[in-house]
């Protein structure tokens, strides 16, 4: 689910910076400018003066100069006043009012008008094709928005306002991120940054700091993120003063960081400075001020403050009720919000009015009805609710891949699962409910129905990492991943102990191989493969982009099963850019094979192939669960699976043991080792004999 924050855009129409207090000063002495001034000059100056109005947030003020400036252009004839007029207009449609058509029809008419009358305005045919690029963004047409985006970085490099294209990149890096590319958003916002540190000036800093904040949050990355978003506000707060939009951008990225520390006394602080500064800028009720509230409600949730809350929600369901888009997905989020505030406070039936709320809010596609049902399932597995549970994740599961409900529920393709990570989550935690059902009822079916969704699963792990990984998702792809490992070792080890069945047995190697397997594979693929491969750089970027198309049209299509036509133009559009990835990967495995082989071959050792490679040697190999420590110790004839109690302070001795290592404190190594070693190898001593070599 994407949240669109209507952020304010910066003009890229002055080099000279100022603070709010100076932009306030020159709005004064414009006016008493305008007073004396006729025709032409008046016109330069009521241009200036919807510029600064805007940029200092005074709206009424800013709509009354549009309206003079529009008058007098049209009284004088004066072609280039038009083409400005019709460009804030359209930049107000967008930023201010969120009318996305609006804004279209007036900046197309602005370029028409400068076209025909050859006006030669740099800057402002870099703002324009800027806020082109936003609204495209924002109505997810991303080709035409990063068409837009490179029409702004040639207009400003052919020009000398290389500048501004430190906001240029800052959107390129917010589009990288809606399309769900970790890389290249990171790319973008370090592009970003460089360029505004080598600019020197205080706004470039700014927008560079909260860009590169902004990237690092979205991946979790918080001790950084929190270092570059406190540089953000400190330079924000020079350049704009305390009570700008761009201060409340700013605010809510250190919301999010605190958030997601769990933090949340401190992020409610944040939260409700955001709000102070929104409200006295826009009023009591306003699109913008939905997601503020939204901000200060989940800082209550979080609190377990729910009445506080509940109030804060449904402010921001009352703003969304001034937008004028029929696809509103602040409004959504709202109704969700609410829903889960009242399952918090044990009230499922006012929660699920609120989550069918939800679902009928237009542009709810599939994957957002998916979500809503698994967080109702959630709920009832939760609360020892079990076959409810079960029943809302195969609705959850349905409405993923537009599946009627009516129809008999069957497990999806893979195919039809991988396209987002909340196919996986969903199939992980539905596989949670049987294992759980089974330990409530001890009936084995529910024990081999949870072990074969671990496969699918590990299915759908094995299509992201092979392809096209939805990057967008990636944090909850990998908590998803370690659960399903862990489980699947589990329920395993569970039917092996019931049926003893050398298939189960094969089943736990699996399971414990691929587990290690998928974190070498992000460490080692996500992070170093250029180094190792000597890839250029132009060609890492067009896999990005390849990849990202890929996974939005998935996406698309999953979303648009009920439109035939909508459906089938993103089937073709697929279809193209899968053959260019085939192209791409048959060129790579012939020019780059150790790139090749590190990223796209994942080969696995089964068991019995492990055994005919062992000789003499015995392997010793641990899985760690949240309860329980598996250990798979395989000899060149015999393999036994052997279960140890996990000791609470396992994380820590494991800790100290390294922290005596690096210090040389031996005395401290020599506790610390020897309780690893009551713990974790001696119950092995009856399997093993005094000449193994053990590895």
């Amino acid at each position: 689910m994407k949240v669109i924050l209507l952020i304010s855009c910066i003009l890229l129409c002055s080099n000279v910076l100022y603070g709010q207090k100076e932009y306030l000063k020159e709005i004064d002495s414009l006016n008493r400018e305008l007073l004396n001034a006729h025709d032409t000059v008046r016109l330069k100056i009521l241009d200036q003066l919807v510029r600064k109005n805007f940029s200092t947030n005074r709206n009424a003020e800013m709509y009354h100069c549009l309206d003079r400036m529009q008058e007098l252009s049209n009284n004088l004839g004066d072609k280039k006043g038009l083409f400005k007029a019709n460009f804030y207009q359209g930049m107000i449609a967008f930023n201010i009012e969120w009318q996305p058509s609006k804004a279209l029809k007036h900046l197309y008419r602005a370029l028409k008008i400068g076209e025909k009358y050859k006006i030669n305005d740099p800057k402002t045919y870099s703002s324009i094709y800027n806020n082109l690029g936003l609204i495209y963004k924002n109505l997810e047409q991303f080709d035409s928005a990063g068409y837009c985006y490179q029409k702004v970085i040639h207009i400003n490099e052919n020009n000398g306002l290389e500048k501004n294209n430190v906001v240029t990149y800052l959107n390129m890096a917010r589009m990288q991120h809606s399309i769900g590319n970790v890389s290249l958003n990171l790319k973008y916002a370090r592009k970003c940054l460089d360029l505004a540190l080598k600019e020197g000036d205080e706004l470039s800093q700014y927008i560079g700091y909260k860009t590169l904040a902004e990237s690092l949050t979205n991946i979790r990355s918080l001790h950084a993120a929190r270092n570059y978003a406190t540089k953000a506000l400190d330079l924000c707060l020079k350049v704009y003063g305390e009570d700008h939009s761009n201060m409340a951008t700013t605010v809510q990225i250190l919301f999010k960081i605190e958030i997601f520390s769990g933090n949340y006394e401190k992020a409610l602080l944040y939260a409700k400075q955001a709000e102070r500064i929104l409200v006295k800028i826009y009023g009591k009720i306003h699109p913008k001020l939905s997601g503020a509230f939204l901000f200060v409600g989940k800082c209550h949730q979080g609190l377990n403050q729910y009445d506080s809350a509940e109030y804060y929600f449904q402010r921001s369901l009352k703003c969304t009720k001034t937008i004028q888009e029929k696809s509103n997905a602040t409004r959504l989020l709202s109704l969700e919000s609410l829903g889960l505030c009242y399952l918090s406070t044990n009230n499922p039936e006012q929660a699920e009015d609120y989550f069918n709320r939800a679902l009928q809010v237009e542009g709810a596609h599939a994957e957002l009805k998916s979500k809503l049902y698994g967080v109702i399932a959630k709920y009832f597995a939760e609360t020892s609710q079990l076959l409810k549970s079960l029943e809302y994740y195969q609705l959850a599961i349905s409405a993923g891949v537009n599946v009627s409900n009516t129809v008999t529920y069957k497990d999806p393709s893979v195919a039809m699962l991988s396209s987002t990570s909340l196919g996986l989550s969903l199939m992980q935690e539905k596989a949670g409910v049987h294992e759980k059902l089974y330990s409530e009822s001890g009936d084995d079916e529910h024990l081999i129905k949870a072990a074969k969704e671990y496969q699918i699963c590990d299915s759908i792990i094995n299509t992201f990492r092979n392809n096209y990984q939805n990057t967008k998702d990636i944090l909850q792809y990998n908590q998803a991943t370690v659960k399903v490992y862990s489980g699947g070792v589990r329920v395993s080890k569970r039917l092996y102990d019931l049926f003893g069945d050398r298939k189960y047995k094969e089943m736990i190697f699996g399971f414990a191989e691929k587990a290690k397997s998928n974190l070498l594979y992000r460490s080692i693929s996500l992070q170093n493969a250029l180094r190792y491969s000597f890839l250029p750089d132009s060609v890492l970027n067009y896999e990005e982009t390849l990849k990202g198309q890929i996974t939005y049209y998935l996406s698309k299509i999953s979303a648009n099963q009920g439109n035939d036509s909508i459906r089938q133009n993103y089937e073709e559009k697929l279809f193209t850019v899968e053959r260019s990835h085939e192209r791409f990967l048959k060129n790579i495995e012939a020019l780059f094979p150790r790139y090749y082989k590190l990223k796209y071959l994942n080969d696995f050792l089964t068991l019995q192939e492990t055994q005919k490679r062992l000789g003499e040697n015995v392997i010793v190999e641990y899985v760690l669960t949240d309860e329980t420590i598996y250990v798979i110790l395989i000899k060149n004839n015999q393999s036994h699976i052997i279960e140890v109690e996990k000791p609470d302070q396992l994380d820590q001795w494991v800790e100290n043991l390294r922290s005596s290592i690096l210090s040389k404190e031996y005395q401290q190594y020599q506790d610390v080792a020897h309780k690893l070693y009551k713990s974790l190898f001696e119950p092995l001593l009856s399997y093993l004999e005094k000449e193994d070599h053990i590895i």
